[in-house]
């Protein structure tokens, strides 16, 4: 048989072909696991002295789920367990690399690999282990990230790295030999055995790699000879679906998306211009929306002043003004309305959003809007098929992720932070300026927000420091988070370099102030490490003041400072 032949994979059984799971063991007692042929454990003891044994039950599940898929599509396949993962589905980068020595000492013909790592410590000996492989006839395979992050071993020349996807048929594939992850497979929501002979309802890349490896195993049953570069040849020719952008969008998470926030936002009105909306009309050419009026309350004299001189809010012209500026717009963009609101004694924002609605346009609030508070505005919007948007964040997954406590390598691509020496200085005008600069001369640049309203001008992902400290995320959490989103900014979109800034300013005058936090900076600086900084300093900030926030940028953030941008054209 040539391996041009196209092969029917429902007369292959396996039959014949040894395939090590290293994973958290299995549940030999499982009804659909059938017999194992070799099984045993690899863990690191309190010596810290790396430890044989023959204990390879599962107690996690996921090494069972992968067997599974694995007897599934290869059922009459020689199954060796090599357990690593003991109480959870992290393990020490050692064992790792003893059980790829094991599975070439002994004769084995394909790895399932349903791990990685992403601490470069261990990738010269994983990367060595796995050429050998490639020599002994061994073929690998791994699944990548499911967030979607560089990981050891699937990236790697010498392995088939596999990504999981929502496929419409469990065992199709596509393959593409010119991609650093290589297959694609059914990755989406399954039935799975797990421990205790019991199924759970699961998904992610782990079981997209074991559905792959399946597959490997039957190639290597019809060419037992075949080499990587062979069997490679041989999922192309069998690759069951072409690969199309529309199929690598749909598969992609949400969160690294390119898709456009608020798609709906076409001609917009901003209501209460305070200095940060200012750089909606200064960068208005930026937006993929047109800003077509702007009022402020107070300079249009919505608010007068009577004889005792209390503020009232002019309801009939303010009814009016809403209702003209709403009928050339599909969206009014609100500022802060807390000062309005305090000098009128009342909550004019929800004054504002309810006219609006009724006038029948979407709102987008630059401040946090709670759904239980203003729930008659949010039922009124939903009546009338409209939005309230707000830039929201998930507290949840912020935690998932600091849970995961993932190990991030440095990025390749500098990362530019600018900071300022007053709360609320204008550096995201000088964040949208260099991006503006830097785009003509041809740079592709990411960006990272920390402004309410930086969702309008879709940034690659808007991380709104204040929101973070309401819901009282704590510092370490949203630190690593940054982290994460930052690695996930760079390895899909490839940027050249990256761009972020900061609300705050980097040291307060007076230490002792409680009002005054330093968390939003080293925040910043602990989940970015950002290689340079841009200070942007008042005309008034002393000499002293100067230099001592350039020195907390360098302490807190080994960041150096390449620039001072003198702002004086702006108020505090």
């Amino acid at each position: 048989m040539k391996n041009t032949d196209k092969l029917d994979f429902g007369t292959l059984t396996g039959l014949g072909v040894k395939i090590a799971i290293i994973d958290s063991g299995v549940d030999a007692e499982h009804p659909e696991i059938g017999p194992i042929t070799h099984g045993m454990d690899i863990r690191i003891d309190s010596d810290g002295q790396i430890v044989w044994g023959t204990d390879y039950v599962d107690r996690l599940g996921h090494g069972t789920a992968c067997t599974g898929i694995i007897r599934q599509i290869a059922p009459k396949a020689e199954i060796h367990i090599i357990r690593i993962f003991e109480r959870s589905l992290v393990a020490d980068g050692r064992v790792l690399i003893e059980a790829l020595q094991w599975v070439i000492d002994h004769g084995i013909d394909i790895v399932n690999l349903s791990l990685g790592t992403t601490d470069r410590q261990y990738l010269e000996p994983i990367q060595k282990l796995c050429q050998r492989a490639v020599r002994k006839n061994i073929i690998l395979v791994a699944a990548t990230h499911n967030k979607g992050i560089n990981s050891y071993p699937a990236i790697l020349p010498d392995v088939i790295g596999v990504a999981g996807r929502s496929l419409q048929r469990v065992n199709d594939f596509y393959f593409r030999s010119d991609k650093n992850i290589e297959g694609i497979a059914h990755g989406g929501e399954q039935i799975l055995c797990w421990r205790d002979a019991s199924k759970v309802i699961a998904k992610g890349s782990s079981f997209a790699a074991s559905r792959l490896a399946g597959i490997v195993c039957l190639i290597r049953q019809a060419y037992p000879c075949a080499s990587l570069n062979a069997t490679r040849k041989i999922l192309s020719l069998h690759s069951r679906l072409e690969y199309t952008e529309s199929i690598r969008d749909e598969a992609m998470p949400p969160t690294i998306k390119e898709i456009r926030q608020y798609p709906c936002i076409r001609q917009a009105a901003l209501f209460t211009v305070h200095r940060e909306l200012e750089n909606l009309m200064r960068f208005k050419h930026l937006l993929k929306f047109d800003i077509r009026s702007t009022v402020d309350p107070l300079k249009k004299q919505l608010i007068r002043y009577d004889d005792c001189g209390r503020a009232v809010l002019l309801d009939s012209e303010l009814s009016l003004c809403l209702r003209e500026m709403s009928k050339n717009i599909d969206t009014l963009i609100i500022g802060d309305m807390r000062q309005v609101s305090r000098i009128v004694g009342r909550d004019v924002f929800a004054e504002v959003v309810h006219r609006t609605l009724e006038n029948s346009a979407n709102i987008f609030s630059c401040l946090p809007v709670s759904s239980k508070y203003y729930r008659d505005l949010f039922a009124l919007a939903d009546k009338k098929g409209l939005k309230i948007f707000r830039t929201q964040l998930d507290s949840q997954k912020i935690k998932e992720v600091a849970r995961d406590n993932f190990s991030f390598p440095a990025i390749d691509v500098p990362v530019i932070g600018i900071f300022g020496t007053h709360l609320h200085r204008d550096t995201f005008y000088i964040q949208l300026k260099l991006f503006e600069e830097l785009t003509q001369l041809g740079y592709k640049v990411g960006q990272i927000g920390t402004e309410s309203y930086a969702n309008l001008f879709d940034l690659d992902f808007v991380f709104p420091t204040d929101l973070a400290n309401q819901l009282n995320v704590p510092i370490q959490h949203y630190t690593s988070y940054l982290g994460y989103k930052l690695h996930v900014l760079n390895q899909t979109k490839r940027p050249d370099l990256i761009l972020f800034s900061t609300r705050s300013r980097i040291i307060p005058y007076d230490i002792s102030n409680p009002n005054l936090s330093l968390f939003e900076s080293i925040g910043l600086l602990t989940g970015l490490k950002p290689d340079a900084s841009i200070l942007v300093v008042d005309v008034c900030d002393s000499d002293d003041y100067i230099q001592d926030s350039i020195g907390a940028l360098r302490i807190m953030g080994q960041s150096a400072t390449i620039l001072v941008v003198i702002n004086s054209n702006f108020s505090i």
